[in-house]
C-alpha cells in the first residue's frame, strides 16, 4: 500500500482541526500532531489505513455542511442577574441559553478551563453549578482529546433521547452540523469568531508571567472597567500574585492579532454561510447607539432556526432582551462577515515558533515602553 499523508485529507493550511476525521475514522487510522507553533493537525498512519475515503468526505474544509442559514430574527441581550453579567462574557447569552436549556432537562457542551488554567476542553454540563465554568472566553482551540470525544458523546446523549445543547466556534460547530444535520435533539450555537491563537501562546505567557506557580483565576476579558473592546487580562494565583494588563497591549493580545490558525485566514463560515441555529457575541454597535446599553455587557444573538428562536423565547427569566433589526446586528463586527487579513502571519509564526517567549518584535516592545511612561508622568 502506498504511503498516505495527512494531505490526502487536507493540507495543513486548509485544515479547521475540528477533530471529526479522527473521530469518524473506521480503522482508527488518524491520530493527531502539532506543528511548531502549537496548532493540531491529523496525521494518517500508512499502515493501518485501509483508504475507505471517509476522512475525505466528512472534512468540513472539503465538503462543508450543505446549510446555509440565513437569520430572520436578531436580538441585544443582557443577563438580569447582575453579578452572572459580570462573570460572563459580553451579555452572558450563552450563560442565558444554558439556563434555559437545563431548565428544560437538558444538557450542554461547551469549553470550560481545565481545572490548573494551563489549557481547555469540552466539558458535559448537566447542572447549573457547572455551568459557571463555560461562562468566560477562550482564545485558543479545546484540546484535541476532548473535541475528538465531543462526537462520541453528544451521539450518545442523542441515542439516549437527549435533549442537547452545544456552544463552539463555527468550525467546531459545522463539523457537528455534518454528522448529525437537522436533528430535534440538537441545537447548535456558534460563537462570533475572529480567528484562534495557539495553545503555545497561552503557555508562553502563563510561563512568562508566573513560571509554574498555580494558579487560581484566569481571564482574558476580565471587565476590570465594565465591558469594553479593550478587555483586561487578569491572572491570580494560589500564592497571591495578581497580573492585570489591557489584553491588547500585552504580549498574548500581541500574539493574537498575528498568529491565528492557518484555515482562520480563509474562513468558510463566515458571512450568510450560517450552519448553527444560533449565533452570539458583542453586540459592539451599541457603544455608539442604544438606550438599552450595559457598563457590564451585551449580547447580539441572531436566529436562524426555528428551534433557535425557540430556544430565545424561554430565556426570558433570564435575560433581558430587545428585538433588533437584524441589519444592525453586526455593527462594528467586521470579523463575522469576512476573514481576518493574513498580513506578516508566516513571517511571524516563524520568529514565533523559535522564541521561548510570546514574540513581539523590538519596535512595538519599544513604542509600548515609551507610551507606558508617558502614561505615568
Amino acid at each position: 500500500m502506498s504511503e498516505v499523508k495527512t494531505k490526502d485529507i487536507i493540507t495543513d493550511k486548509e485544515c479547521y482541526g475540528c477533530m471529526l476525521c479522527v473521530s469518524k475514522c473506521p480503522a482508527g487510522a488518524i491520530g493527531y500532531t502539532y506543528d511548531n507553533c502549537g496548532f493540531v493537525h491529523p496525521k494518517i498512519d500508512a499502515e493501518k489505513c485501509v483508504v475507505c475515503g471517509l476522512c475525505e468526505k466528512v472534512c468540513i474544509a472539503n465538503n462543508p455542511p450543505e446549510k446555509d442559514f440565513t437569520f430572520e430574527n436578531a436580538y441585544m441581550a443582557s443577563l438580569l442577574d447582575s453579578s452572572d453579567l459580570k462573570r460572563s462574557a459580553s451579555g452572558g447569552a450563552a450563560y442565558g441559553l444554558g439556563l434555559a436549556h437545563l431548565s428544560s432537562g437538558g444538557v450542554i457542551y461547551g469549553v470550560a478551563y481545565t481545572e490548573d488554567f494551563r489549557s481547555a476542553e469540552y466539558i458535559r454540563v448537566c447542572e447549573k453549578m457547572d455551568l459557571s465554568r463555560l461562562q468566560d472566553t477562550k482564545f485558543f482551540h479545546a484540546t484535541a482529546d476532548s473535541k475528538n470525544n465531543l462526537f462520541t458523546k453528544v451521539q450518545q446523549d442523542i441515542k439516549n433521547g437527549q435533549k442537547v445543547l452545544v456552544v463552539g466556534l463555527p468550525c467546531e460547530i459545522a463539523a457537528l452540523r455534518k454528522i448529525y444535520g437537522d436533528n430535534y435533539n440538537l441545537i447548535l450555537v456558534e460563537l462570533f469568531c475572529h480567528g484562534v491563537t495557539s495553545i503555545q501562546t497561552h503557555e508562553k505567557y502563563l510561563n512568562n508571567k508566573i513560571g509554574n506557580r498555580n494558579i487560581r483565576s484566569f481571564s482574558v476579558k476580565a471587565k476590570i472597567n465594565g465591558w469594553q473592546k479593550n478587555s483586561y487580562i487578569q491572572l491570580v494565583t494560589t500564592d497571591g500574585k495578581t497580573i492585570r494588563e489591557p489584553f491588547y497591549s500585552s504580549t498574548y493580545g500581541y500574539a493574537f492579532a498575528h498568529l491565528s490558525r492557518e484555515s482562520c485566514y480563509k474562513c468558510q463560515f463566515k458571512g450568510c454561510k450560517r450552519v448553527a441555529d444560533i449565533s452570539i457575541g458583542d453586540y459592539w454597535g451599541i457603544l455608539q447607539k442604544g438606550s438599552e446599553y450595559n457598563k457590564d455587557g451585551v449580547s447580539v444573538i441572531q436566529v436562524h432556526t426555528k428551534q433557535g428562536k425557540e430556544l430565545v423565547e424561554k430565556c426570558e427569566q433570564y435575560l433581558k432582551i430587545f428585538s433588533i433589526d437584524p441589519t444592525e446586528a453586526l455593527s462594528d463586527n467586521a470579523w463575522v462577515e469576512k476573514s481576518i487579513p493574513l498580513n506578516n502571519r508566516s513571517e511571524y509564526a516563524k520568529r514565533f515558533a523559535a522564541a521561548k517567549e510570546i514574540y513581539v518584535p523590538l519596535q512595538v516592545k519599544m513604542k509600548k515602553a515609551i507610551k507606558a511612561v508617558l502614561e505615568h508622568q
